[in-house]
Order: C-alpha cells, then sequence, then structure tokens
C-alpha cells in the first residue's frame, strides 16, 4: 500500500485551488524556501514554516482572501494531524441511535478538517443528525450516511442518506410546508433543505428514500 506522505496531503489540498503543476510548484518552493526537505516531510508532521510559505506563494493564484482564509485553516489542520492526508469519504451504517451520533460527529468532524466555521459545522451536523434519524425511524435503520469531500461546483461536503425502506408517496406534499407527520418528519427534511446550500430528494412508494445534500465553502 502506498504510504501518503505530508508531501501528498500539501499537494492534495493546494489542488482544489490550484492545477496539479502549480501545486507541486508551491510546494516544493515552500519546502526549498523553509530551509528543508521532502525527506523531512516522508512523515511527521507539516511544519509551521513550510505551512507560512505555502501561503506566501498561493496569494499570486488565489486573489480571493476568504478562500485563503479556507485553505490556511485547511493547511494547518494537516499540520495537527501528522499525517498530511486527508479523508476524503465517510460512510456510516445506521442502525441505532449510537450510529446517528456517530454519523452526526464523522460529519462535523469532516467539516472541520476541510475548513468549515464552527456555526456551519454545527448547521452539518444537524442535518446529518435528522436524516440519520430519518432512517432510523422510517426504514427500520436499513441505510447509511455518506459525507465526502467535494470540488465541484464548488469546494464543500456533500451528504447522502440512503435507505431501503417504504418510501415517501408524496415528497412534493411534504416539502411543500403544508404537511406535518405526527412524527415532524416533514418539518425535518424542511429543516434540513434550509440548512444546506443544496438539496435534492429521490423516493416515492416501495422505492426507499435517498436525500442528497451539499453545503459549501
Amino acid at each position: 500500500m502506498q504510504t501518503v506522505t505530508a508531501v501528498d496531503g500539501l499537494r492534495e489540498v493546494l489542488q482544489r485551488y490550484v492545477s496539479s503543476v502549480t501545486a507541486r510548484s508551491l510546494v516544493d518552493t515552500a519546502i526549498r524556501r523553509a530551509g528543508m526537505s521532502h525527506a523531512e516531510l516522508q512523515s511527521g508532521k507539516v511544519s509551521e514554516q513550510v505551512i507560512v510559505q505555502v501561503l506566501r506563494g498561493i496569494e499570486v493564484f488565489l486573489r480571493d482572501e476568504r478562500q485563503r482564509e479556507v485553505l490556511a485553516g485547511q493547511l494547518r489542520a494537516l499540520s495537527q494531524k501528522g499525517t498530511g492526508h486527508l479523508v476524503r469519504e465517510k460512510v456510516v451504517p445506521i442502525h441505532s441511535e449510537d450510529s446517528v451520533v456517530t454519523a452526526r460527529a464523522r460529519a462535523r468532524d469532516l467539516a472541520a478538517e476541510v475548513g468549515f466555521q464552527r456555526t456551519e459545522q454545527v448547521k452539518i451536523a444537524t442535518a446529518v443528525s435528522e436524516v440519520a434519524r430519518n432512517i432510523l425511524r422510517y426504514a427500520g435503520g436499513d441505510g447509511e450516511v455518506t459525507v465526502k469531500l467535494i470540488s465541484r461546483p464548488r469546494n464543500g461536503i456533500s451528504i447522502a442518506a440512503t435507505d431501503r425502506g417504504p418510501g415517501i408517496p408524496d415528497i412534493n406534499h411534504v416539502l411543500s410546508g403544508a404537511y406535518v407527520s405526527r412524527t415532524g418528519m416533514g418539518m425535518g427534511l424542511l429543516g434540513c433543505r434550509k440548512l444546506m446550500d443544496q438539496f435534492h430528494v429521490e423516493t416515492g412508494p416501495g422505492k426507499g428514500t435517498i436525500v442528497v445534500m451539499e453545503k459549501y465553502l
């Protein structure tokens, strides 16, 4: 199995903002200006000196100040993790209340790692809690929640909640705001749609339900 180094992690993050060639050049230049070698970054944490040099170099290619702030957060997350590797996808089977809590925690961890502010982390975690609990409540725990990093149409997180339950007979009515079930399911889905930037549901009687949500940096 190929070892993921700190250098790999730096390039992986930068390639969300610039081309792979530019990312490689930025990292190589940063390492040289920090007075280090690639060998010193084969394991262990990403040094603060290298991060500072990367952020100086990226200013030429990344003009948006907000994006640079997000990038800085992502790079410093690498310095704390110690491997330089960002997990791109986490899948949590939903079968109990504990697994709902796990899905929420995994989503919030990934949101923090990729650079979302605390308020946005809470929104993401709340939406994940709702769709995960719906799997438990309406599909008997026969489903899973997948949280993954995305770069298109913008950098962010995608959440897919998939179940093999009975499905929702009239999803348009549920999402219209006029429908309130005894358990409040309709309001839960409406709340998720308000919390996220993109929201889509595929369902029908006997078809199960797939909820896909996206939040962008």
